[in-house]
């Protein structure tokens, strides 16, 4: 007796019966049999296998020989009907097949992180502590989601020659996805289920080239959505509520405004996944919709979404947008920047802030109410800084025109402590 049932044959058998104890007799051996034949399938598999690439490979070696047009013929003849019986072979054997793929995929998986790890320690541009979390979230996905993590450092790495300032930025829309998929999961406040049917959504939205950059004070108007392969690709899967998926997007603008137009339709873009959002909910297809946000945002696409006064409920009124602000500490403080319906269960994971975090926190919680929050979260009080004689006017005007590391963290830690001086002014009017 091998298997784990049969430890407690004894046991069965004085709670079932003489015929339950034979019985787990009867399938311990069958196991044991299925196993030998299971691995004489393997090996009958593989030889054939090899016998088929062999033929394959003389038939082609002879084709490049040269040869006359009627063997030539012959040739490709019979070089078809292996090709009819090899894919009849790989169908019957499927099981062999794909575990064969999935094998090959992860060691494939295996090198190129190893590759782009190396690259990530020796990267200049990232500090290291975000270049260790990035590899723990990384190593702690779901098989299936770590591919499109490389590409996302892959893509990263590209920019360098260019842009070695998007090589930090990039990786950091990276990590900032990832690191809401940890905590996600170590809170445990939302339950997750793998969707796998695509989300087909027909709405209304604004024209990529006409109205870039408009105004957007008409109703959306252009047909869009319809695609039965999905239109919605969720960023942060796997929320369900009441068997229905929850839309959990993320963006990280560390140059160019969230929202905001830059000559390629992105003020468009973000409207009309905003209202595809609102018309999936509306229509059932999904439970609710969370947008989170770091960075730069754009004013007029707030002012837009959640309403310039109080009374407005903005022209997305059911999905929710979270910011995820630094703090004077370093601590990330989340909070609801435009409510929706049923909006995504979280919690700030530190409770331990300084003084100065508490009236920038204070002063957060003021603006959210009167929507003032819209115009404190802009970079228009940012001035050139006398500790930080590099960063210049253009810089301050358009991030994206900084290509130097330092720089761009200069210009980053101006624009922090600006909003920070202006939430704390706004918790000292109260």
């Amino acid at each position: 007796m091998t298997t784990v049932l049969n430890q407690f044959a004894e046991e069965y058998e004085n709670l079932l019966g003489a015929e339950a104890r034979q019985d787990i007799q009867i399938l311990d051996e069958s196991d044991a049999l299925l196993a030998s034949l299971d691995q004489k399938n393997r090996t009958l598999f593989d030889e054939t296998h090899i016998r088929y690439q062999g033929l394959e490979s003389r038939i082609s070696a002879k084709l490049r020989e040269g040869v006359l047009p009627q063997e030539k013929d012959a040739l490709l003849r019979l070089k078809k009907s292996f090709a009819e019986m090899k894919a009849k072979f790989l169908r019957h054997f499927a099981e062999f097949v794909s575990a064969d793929i999935v094998k090959a995929e992860e060691a494939n998986l295996a090198k190129n992180a190893e590759e782009l790890f190396g690259k990530l320690d020796q990267a200049s541009e990232i500090p290291t502590d975000e270049a260790e979390a990035f590899k723990a979230y990384w190593r702690r996905l779901p098989q299936r989601e770590r591919l499109s993590y490389l590409n996302l450092l892959k893509s990263a790495f590209s920019k360098r020659d260019k842009d070695p300032v998007a090589v930090l930025t990039s990786f950091r829309g990276a990590l900032f996805e990832l690191s809401r998929r940890e905590i996600l999961e170590r809170q445990g406040l939302e339950e997750i289920e793998e969707f796998d049917d695509p989300i087909v959504v027909e709405y209304l939205g604004y024209d990529k080239k006409a109205d870039a950059g408009g105004t957007f004070d008409k109703p959306p108007y252009k047909h869009l959505g319809g695609d039965e392969k999905g239109d919605i690709q969720i960023d942060v899967g796997g929320i369900s509520r009441g068997g229905k998926p929850y839309v959990y997007e993320t963006k990280s603008a560390t140059r160019k405004r969230y929202g905001g137009e830059h000559g390629r339709g992105e003020s468009v873009s973000s409207r009309n996944q905003a209202l595809k959002y609102q018309r999936a909910i509306e229509e059932g297809k999904v439970a609710g919709a969370t947008i989170e946000l770091t960075g730069r945002i754009d004013s007029d696409f707030l002012k837009w979404a959640m309403g310039s006064d109080v009374a407005s409920k903005g022209a997305v009124p059911d999905v929710e947008i979270i910011y995820s602000l630094l703090l004077p500490s370093g601590k990330e403080y989340r909070f609801v920047l435009k409510g929706g319906a049923n909006g995504l269960k979280f919690a700030n994971e530190s409770d331990d802030f300084t003084v100065e975090d508490r009236s920038v926190i204070a002063g957060l919680s003021e603006a959210v109410k009167d929507k003032s929050i819209i115009h404190l979260l802009q970079d228009g009080n940012i001035s050139t800084d006398i500790e930080h004689p590099l960063v210049t006017a253009e810089h301050i005007a358009d991030p994206s025109v900084i290509r130097d590391i330092n720089i761009y963290n200069a210009y980053y830690e101006m624009r922090n402590r600006s909003i920070w001086e202006k939430l704390q002014n706004r918790a000292d009017q109260e």
